[in-house]
């Protein structure tokens, strides 16, 4: 009978950051570095409550803070990636986040450019924001001043008509009918209940 050995070495994707892009915000404005984050690994699923972070952000003073994110999967591998945060005073062309011409920028990287936040869909270098059109790399996420923060999404306005206070049931069913109108696209779900509050 003969032996042997036979050494089989197993291969682990590492872990993958997203939400980790340069980005500025104002002087006085609230940062919550753990905001959008997330660490994923093709073994271990959703590692973003496992994430360790290094460094803060003093949005009181303006200057550029660096941030270390960091993450270990099952296999032990970790993965540590940085983040520049800009603060910045706002106004003027002094900008940490203002558009340059022969800067790289990676998908997610935000840019102020002619009163107008950007964000980069994919590696760019030398395309000005706002010339690419609707399918080009930059896509517009708010306005600016220089400030790099993105507008909030606006209260939605929401008009519901044609509701009765009671339906009459027709051989075990009823009818509803309504008009709902927005003023921008949201998901809308009806719960109909009956008077026990039974769905």
């Amino acid at each position: 009978m003969t032996k042997a050995n036979r050494t089989v070495e197993v291969f682990s994707e590492k872990p993958v950051f997203t939400g980790v892009e340069k980005v500025s915000v104002k002087v006085g404005d609230v940062f919550d570095a753990m905001a959008g984050v997330r660490a994923q690994d093709a073994e271990d699923g959703d590692l973003t409550k496992a994430i360790k972070l290094e460094g803060k952000v003093n949005t009181a003073v303006a200057g550029d803070y660096r941030l270390v994110y960091s993450v270990t999967d099952s296999a032990g591998q970790t993965v540590k990636v940085e983040r520049v945060v800009s603060v910045t005073a706002g106004g003027g062309e002094n900008c940490g986040n203002a558009w340059d011409k022969s800067s790289v920028y990676n998908t997610g990287d935000i840019v102020s450019h002619n009163g107008k936040t950007w964000k980069a869909g994919w590696w760019t270098s030398g395309q000005e924001p706002g010339t690419t059109g609707q399918w080009g790399v930059w896509q517009e996420v708010g306005n600016s001043d220089c400030g790099g923060s993105v507008d909030p999404e606006p209260t939605p306005s929401v008009t519901l008509s044609g509701v009765q206070s009671e339906y009459v049931l027709s051989n075990g069913s009823a009818t509803l009918g309504l008009t709902l109108k927005t003023a921008t696209a949201m998901d809308v779900t009806v719960l109909v209940t009956n008077s026990k509050g039974v769905a």
